[in-house]
């Protein structure tokens, strides 16, 4: 693998281009099914769409229809949800407005106890 290049990394980050970062410049395999798929739990209804993967972790982004972050609550049974068919997973959950905002989610994280 190449040497990472910080600069491109940022802009990648800040461009919230999660999926030519891990797979350009983290050297991470693109995804098996990079189709966006609705989720519902509830009320709640989110896309999920697989952008990696790597040694059997899958990332996700995740987008809700309203635009919102979901709460903790919410965040654990989506978790709990995609955990059914990849276990071990990394969840981005994007925020769509003017003003992105990213909250990423991973089995650590939703697996401990507040």
């Amino acid at each position: 693998m190449s040497k990472l290049n910080l600069s491109q990394s940022r802009d990648l980050l800040q461009d919230f281009e999660f999926g030519r970062l891990f797979v350009e410049e983290l050297g991470w395999s693109r995804a098996a099914s990079p189709v966006s798929k609705k989720l519902a739990i509830g009320d709640l209804k989110v896309s999920q769409r697989q952008i990696a993967e790597l040694a059997g972790v899958a990332v996700f982004e995740i987008t809700s229809k309203d635009g919102a972050i979901p709460n903790k609550k919410q965040q654990t049974a989506i978790h709990r949800e995609i955990s059914k068919t990849h276990f071990e997973n990394l969840l981005i959950q994007l925020k769509i407005s003017s003003n992105l905002h990213l909250n990423v989610l991973t089995n650590s994280v939703m697996n401990s106890k507040p």
